[in-house]
């Protein structure tokens, strides 16, 4: 289901053993959620308080650096999410024959990546395939993945869209 930022911002954010802020004020691993005890105005985590607050710290007001994630998922001893699903099934040796490449290239482009609040792309161009449709209004979050679909160009503060203006003005309102 998609979800706009904007009605998730001040859900509250609930622990194995109770509230531990809401969802502009903490950042958790989207491997974290339990969507079984998740609810409309609640995302509920299999992490406890004391994991949450024990955790790296962080600066939710700037962007967050892949490192920074590398170091959170070795904290909670998650899968690295940009990886390819397979390296964390496979055995250890079999992982790195089959995978290394895949790894390298998924490494390289995380590298350039940081996490970004959403409050920091809202107002940005939005740019289809043929040229300028709009500005940013608010960002749809898939609660499968919990990603943004297409591409942000942070240099130039656009959404790159792989559709043409046409299309994009055919599609269905988002609710």
């Amino acid at each position: 289901m998609l979800h706009k930022t904007k009605e998730l911002v001040g859900d509250r954010i609930v622990a194995t053993d109770g509230e531990i802020g809401q969802v502009d004020e903490v950042l958790i691993s989207p491997q974290s959620i339990d969507r079984s005890r998740s609810s409309k105005s609640a995302i509920s985590v299999n992490l406890s308080r004391k994991q949450v607050e024990q955790s790296p710290d962080v600066d939710t007001k700037k962007p967050v650096s892949r490192q920074y994630e590398e170091t959170y998922a070795r904290h909670y001893g998650i899968s690295l999410y940009w990886a390819p699903p397979e390296a964390a099934a496979m055995p250890a040796i079999e992982r790195a024959a089959q995978t290394e490449r895949e790894l390298e290239v998924a490494e390289r482009k995380a590298a350039e990546s940081h996490l970004r609040s959403s409050d920091e792309v809202i107002g940005y161009s939005i740019q289809a395939t043929d040229g300028a449709i709009g500005h940013v209004e608010d960002l749809l979050v898939d609660d499968e993945t919990w990603s943004v679909a297409d591409f942000v160009d942070w240099k130039t503060r656009e959404v790159r869209l792989r559709m043409r203006r046409g299309e994009i003005e055919r599609q269905p309102a988002a609710h």
